[in-house]
């Protein structure tokens, strides 16, 4: 799961104090370095398919192994 660096102020703790700094802090940031909106969505694409690839992974590792018990039982094919 991927979070925005824009998308959540920090706990706050009961007060709005921190969480209003931080959302001024953010829209100075974009104002004076509009590029970060790109980075943002870039490093959001990366974390996507890292997961996907870790996915993927997994399931190739499950497919493995059940290949390997299939193969270990000297299964074979009868006409």
């Amino acid at each position: 799961m991927t979070t925005s660096i824009f998308s959540k102020a920090p706990a706050t703790g009961g007060t709005g104090a921190l969480s209003d700094l931080y959302t001024s802090v953010t829209k100075s940031l974009l104002v004076k370095n509009p590029g970060m909106k790109n980075l943002e969505a870039q490093l959001t694409r990366d974390s996507a398919r890292l997961s996907t690839i870790g996915k993927l992974a997994l399931a190739l590792d499950q497919f493995r192994t059940g290949a390997d018990r299939l193969s270990g039982a000297k299964l074979t094919w009868r006409r």
